[in-house]
């Protein structure tokens, strides 16, 4: 019986001890918690930078933190949109927080109104998922630079003033994009046509360049060659042919960058007023050189409207700068060309007297004219007909011809007025036109010369002009051959001793 109390005093013993030491071998709540059961307040993240929001997550002390943002891209282009747990809740800092995000991106929009011309021109307003943006007027252009996130967007197109007809588009934007479209729109109703999208905003904004001194409508074609939609010229209501008009300043300096849709003025005068301005003043040389670099031509006369342009064209640079412009105005605007009335500003500067291989017939006294005859030649009135025509532009002329000597009164419309205004009164403004009619008279004495000599074959026939008087009194007031001055009344030169 005592063995039986021993033995069972040994196996309670043994029992005790194996429960000590599995007790002990246990970690005990009380004496090291587990962190992950503690709960933890999650912060509100929604509308942060995707890097800010896991800051701010990290920081609070959860671990477990996903999203979709795609970490190749630029991940500072990111927004928090959405998470799944809400903020204040507590939760363990191992429980899982998901972050809806969407990736920062820019929509152009890019609205062409179809203009109507009598009825339903009303303006059409543009709004962005609720948002009015503007409007676009009746036949005009709109654009809009919004910044937005990734995701469908919708565009609604109304009426201005109404609910009514309306458009409506929605857009699923994944990154920078254009939408371009056509609004065609009536009383009932607004259509959207020509619908384009591009995943890119270039193009969107372009350089301006220098249209200063071009023509209207040149200066509207380069414009918008480059993409710019929105040029207006002024004064708007007076200019009906774009072809009679000059840009003369631009509202946007050259090289600046602006939006295709920017308003671009350009300030206009017109081709009459641009020549008067700028050529009025100078001498040949530099309205030449005007032009050439503005791509207009030029037609010089002098101010009794004959043609000077082959003159001109003949002289020495020296020479044109004696000439002044008095007068200009457009010519044409089919060839781009400028009428330019040019005056000498210079001194008449006798010739030698050339020397002849015959003398030739007394020059008739300068109170009459030459004897005036018929001449059967019909090879010279042919050739005559022409070159006078064009030299004194129709005015009355009479020719006398014989063996060495071919005669050509002229009888130009108010020359008896001017040479007497040059001579007796001696008026600047007279003397200035008379001068004009000198040089005029030269160029032409030469030309026909040298037509007389190469068409007839005739060197040994001197052509002299004469300049008469236009009432009919016989009176002579320049006479010139092959170029040379030999009577002026004006200025005083009489090379033959007439008196």
């Amino acid at each position: 019986m005592k063995r039986f109390f021993k033995l069972t005093a040994i196996i309670f013993a043994v029992i005790f001890l194996i429960t000590s030491i599995t007790a002990c071998g246990n970690s005990s709540p009380t004496r090291s918690a587990d962190t992950s059961s503690a709960k933890i307040p999650v912060v509100n993240v929604v509308n942060m930078p995707y890097p800010d929001a896991l800051q701010s997550l990290q920081d609070a002390g959860f671990t477990n933190i996903t999203s979709n943002v795609d970490p190749s891209e630029d991940v500072t282009q990111w927004v928090v949109i959405n998470q799944s747990v809400a903020s204040g809740k507590t939760i363990r800092s191992n429980d899982l927080i998901n972050l809806s995000c969407a990736k920062k991106c820019v929509l152009y929009i890019d609205v062409h109104s179809e203009g109507n011309l009598l009825f339903s021109t009303y303006d059409i307003v543009i709004s962005l998922d609720g948002k009015e943006l503007g409007s676009v007027p009746n036949g005009k252009n709109f654009t809009y630079l919004a910044d937005i996130l990734s995701g469908e967007h919708t565009l609604v197109f109304c009426k201005s003033g109404s609910t009514s007809p309306k458009a409506t588009r929605k857009i699923n934007v994944t990154g920078d994009m254009t939408f371009a479209c056509d609004l065609s729109h009536s009383g009932s109703s607004i259509d959207i046509k020509n619908e384009k999208t591009e995943n890119t905003v270039e193009g969107s904004s372009l350089e301006i360049v220098d249209v200063t001194g071009k023509v209207l409508s040149e200066a509207k074609v380069i414009l918008r060659d480059i993409g710019f939609s929105n040029v207006r010229e002024e004064p708007y209501s007076n200019i009906w042919d774009a072809d009679n008009w000059i840009v003369k300043t631009q509202g946007i300096a050259p090289g600046t960058v602006v939006d295709k849709n920017e308003l671009i003025q350009l300030d206009c005068i017109s081709l009459d007023d641009y020549f008067s301005d700028l050529y009025v003043g100078k001498n040949i040389n530099e309205i030449q050189e005007l032009a050439a670099s503005s791509g207009f031509a030029l037609r010089f006369v002098d101010d009794s409207s004959t043609n000077l342009s082959d003159q001109i064209e003949a002289m020495d640079p020296e020479t044109k700068n004696d000439w002044v412009v008095i007068k200009a105005r457009q010519y044409s605007s089919a060839d781009k060309t400028a009428l330019v009335t040019i005056s000498y500003d210079g001194t008449v500067v006798p010739t030698p007297t050339p020397t002849l291989e015959s003398t030739p017939e007394p020059i008739p006294s300068p109170t009459s004219s030459p004897a005036v005859q018929a001449y059967s030649d019909a090879e010279v009135e042919k050739t005559l007909t022409s070159v006078l025509g064009t030299a004194f532009n129709s005015s009355e002329y009479k020719i006398q011809i014989d063996d060495t000597m071919l005669n050509i009164s002229f009888y130009p419309e108010g020359c008896t007025v001017l040479a007497y205004q040059a001579s007796v009164l001696g008026d600047k403004d007279a003397i200035s036109k008379w001068n004009t009619v000198v040089e005029a008279g030269r160029g032409w004495s030469r030309t026909i010369n040298n037509e007389v000599h190469e068409t007839m074959n005739r060197e040994d026939l001197t052509v002299a002009l004469y300049y008469c008087d236009d009432t009919g009194s016989g009176n002579v007031f320049l006479c010139i051959m092959n170029g040379v001055v030999y009577y002026d009344l004006v200025n005083g030169i009489d090379l033959l001793g007439l008196g």
